[in-house]
């Protein structure tokens, strides 16, 4: 989980003549990946929400007990395994991922 926000570019090159350090900072955006249960029996829900070119709000559950919310869209391949009925998916937006 990337909670988005600003970050520092690690380039050893970004110095100075006289040996001060040059920091720039890049915008990311949030974004979570993790396996998911898939039901092939409903369709294709997954297929269609990837589809979809509007954000949603996303609410994420963590084991720990932890509930982010960001608004933001799957990005990346749907590759689901027919055997264990799962997949890696990937959910990314704009802004921070608040912690409610």
């Amino acid at each position: 989980m990337d909670r988005g926000g600003y970050r520092n570019n690690d380039d050893a090159n970004q110095i100075t003549g006289g040996g001060q350090a040059i920091f720039q900072k890049n915008r990311v955006r949030w974004s979570f990946e993790g396996p998911v249960l898939v039901d092939f029996t409903e369709g294709a829900t997954v297929e269609k929400l990837a589809e979809s070119s509007e954000d949603g709000v996303w609410i994420i559950t963590h084991i720990s007990g932890a509930i982010y919310q960001g608004k933001g869209q799957i990005v990346g391949d749907l590759q689901p395994d027919t055997n264990s009925a799962q997949m890696s998916l990937k959910v990314s937006g704009g802004g921070k991922l608040e912690k409610l």
